[in-house]
Parts: C-alpha cells; sequence; structure tokens
C-alpha cells in the first residue's frame, strides 16, 4: 500500500464587479487573498484584502458611484471607515448577534418608520 500525501495550496480571491441593471455582472478588480510559502508572521485575510482592493478601485475608478454589498464579515470599523473616506454608499449583512447597538437602533427605526425593511 502506498500513501501519497498532497501539498494543497488554498487561493482565494475577492471580485469588485459591476452590475447592471439587467443581471449582467462585469469584473473591475480583483485581489488575491494569498499566504507566503513557509513561516510568516501574519495572515493575509479577506478583511485586508477588501481594503487593498477598495484602493485599487478608488485608483482606477476615482468618479465611479459605488456601493459596497458585503456579508456579515465586513461590518467592522475599518470598511465602515473606508466606504465613508472614498464617498460610497454600503450595505453589509448583519450576522444575528454581532453589533447589537446597530440592530437595536434599526429595530427602533423600523417601529418609527414601517417603509424601512428588514433584510
Amino acid at each position: 500500500m502506498r500513501l501519497f500525501f498532497y501539498a494543497v495550496k488554498v487561493v482565494i480571491l475577492k471580485e469588485a464587479k459591476l452590475v447592471t441593471a439587467d443581471g449582467h455582472a462585469l469584473s473591475l478588480a480583483t485581489e488575491w487573498i494569498e499566504n507566503p510559502e513557509g513561516i510568516f508572521d501574519k495572515q493575509d485575510c479577506e478583511r485586508k484584502a477588501f481594503l487593498r482592493l477598495a484602493e485599487k478601485l478608488k485608483k482606477q475608478y476615482p468618479r465611479l458611484p459605488i456601493c459596497i454589498l458585503a456579508d456579515g464579515l465586513y461590518p467592522y470599523e475599518n470598511a465602515f471607515q473606508c466606504c465613508e473616506q472614498n464617498g460610497w454608499k454600503y450595505i453589509f449583512v448583519l450576522q444575528e448577534n454581532s453589533l447589537k447597538s446597530v440592530q437595536e437602533e434599526l429595530t427602533l427605526t423600523r417601529c418609527r418608520n414601517p417603509k424601512v425593511r428588514q433584510g
């Protein structure tokens, strides 16, 4: 019996897409999430890649009105600051138990204004 061991390198990327009203999606920029071979001090991650991707987008498309749509990994201070500094709108999904004060404020807002929808 032979045993085979394979070294697998996982590569993940972040994509910035332009989505049209009729559903077409066009790639605007890509940022790779990749850790170096061997020993390293800090791991690359999606949050760091988001900030690098945002920098690319602002540099390549400085006048493009952008709305960031991101999952529950992104509602954190640096992502909010990045969007605000670039003048971008944003929609971040909140995980059920994250940012409780924000969720409480949204609940109060929905009570006051029935037109505000819950995701």
